[in-house]
């Protein structure tokens, strides 16, 4: 029988034990003894500034954890719900958004067309697009069979480094050891102070991270927990000279992908972006000795990034499928019932407007043709067609080949004024 006491005071945040020793010694060391010996406390085998790293799975990560699941479960319901065309574009958008994104954070300028066309780029040919590696993988996130990714040894990561970034890396920045780097690696702040030293010499680094490896097969552990101690540990360990922060989340949004949180895995990158203060000041306080080995903080934080991204991501496919519905109808009303094209003209205008709500870049002619199956000039006369019926189509004659699309708000003021 549970026992509900009226007027109870709300759970208390999380707070960092950085935090407690400033405001009250007695009250950190209290606290942390408190925390060592609770039954919700797992250990770590990886030691922080000389201390065991741990982590508290108390309600503040419990409840995040189930949130997450259940935006991810309602977000995937709308999702799957939606037109394949929609479903299609909609992934490649967010793909798109999450390389170019990640590679913003580390502050490597690249443009949608660049990744464009290092997803479009042939991977048996001599001649590398820039940013092919990191593409090409994260393109893999968009299928549905497991990727089966090995991550069970430092060999592993080794390779997948050389598959992701080492094409983008300085030559005089590229690893030096026999799997990692061999020399000291500080990360500085903005002003340029040392934040912390990466793990040294290259055998410790092995060690930490064949450790930090151990804990992603920890099954009695829930795989969210595991992701974000990971991506700490990773950061933690900083095994490479450049290219750490790119690693670490291109491998957390696989194993999210993996372990059924495909959509949640095209939005990491998006979030820490809008967060990268808090990103960085989680990985400042856990690297802190008087933080004794607590990485709660830093889960904690990772957590509240995957309940925003997938809160974000739940409303705007919400929002985009119920707009689609509607425009969907304003179209049937709009068309001529007595018109011998209309089943054509339909099909067309609703590829248009999928285009419209859930794509990155208008069609091409050529991918027009593919979804209606016909030829390029009863397109052209189609479209013409309904241009001249008053559907605002859009031809962007500035791009090469010429764009496709529909101008969902201009549908809207025609269904308002009708």
């Amino acid at each position: 029988m549970f026992i509900i006491k009226k007027n109870c005071e709300k759970i208390m945040k999380y707070k960092p034990l950085r935090s407690l020793y400033y405001q009250n010694k007695d009250e950190y060391k209290n606290e942390y003894e408190k925390r060592v010996n609770s039954p919700a406390t797992v250990f770590f085998d990886i030691k922080i500034n000389g201390n065991m790293g741990f982590i508290v799975a108390d309600w503040e990560v419990v409840s995040l954890i189930e949130t997450i699941g259940r935006n991810n479960a309602e977000a995937a319901e709308i999702f799957c719900a939606l037109p394949g065309v929609a479903q299609e574009y909609y992934k490649r958008k967010c793909l798109i958004d999450e390389i170019q994104t990640t590679n913003d954070i580390e502050g490597i300028h690249s443009t949608r067309k660049e990744i464009k066309d290092a997803l479009g780029a042939d991977e048996t040919g001599k001649r590398l697009t820039r940013f092919q590696g990191i593409a090409k993988k994260y393109e893999k996130l968009l299928q549905t069979s497991p990727q089966n990714l090995p991550l069970k040894t430092c060999a592993d990561i080794r390779n997948l480094y050389d598959e992701i970034v080492s094409r983008e890396i300085d030559p005089d920045e590229q690893p030096d050891g026999i799997i990692f780097r061999n020399k000291t690696v500080f990360v500085f702040s903005p002003t340029q102070q040392k934040r912390h030293e990466g793990v040294n010499p290259e055998k410790k680094i092995i060690e930490t991270m064949e450790e930090a490896l151990r804990i992603l097969e920890a099954r009695d552990l829930p795989i969210l927990i595991r992701i974000a101690v990971f991506h700490y540990f990773f950061g933690f360990i900083h095994p490479f000279y450049d290219g750490n922060g790119r690693m670490s989340r291109f491998i957390s949004s696989y194993l999210l992908k993996e372990n059924s949180f495909p959509l949640l895995a095209l939005d990491l990158s998006h979030t820490i972006k809008e967060h990268k203060k808090a990103y960085y000041d989680a990985f400042r306080i856990c690297n802190d000795k008087k933080n004794m080995g607590d990485v709660t903080p830093f889960a904690i934080t990772f957590l509240e990034f995957l309940e925003m991204s997938s809160a974000r991501m739940k409303e705007n496919l919400r929002e985009g499928a119920h707009r689609l519905e509607r425009l969907r109808e304003v179209i049937d009303k709009k068309l001529g019932k007595d018109d011998k094209q209309r089943e054509r003209k339909g099909k067309l205008l609703f590829l248009l407007l999928q285009n419209a709500l859930f794509a990155l870049e208008p069609f091409s002619m050529q991918e027009l043709q593919h979804y209606m199956g016909c030829s390029r000039t009863t397109l052209e006369k189609l479209i013409s067609a309904l241009t001249d019926e008053g559907f605002p189509v859009i031809t962007d004659k500035k791009t090469r080949p010429h764009g496709y699309t529909l101008d969902p708000d201009r549908l809207d003021e025609a269904s308002e004024e009708g």
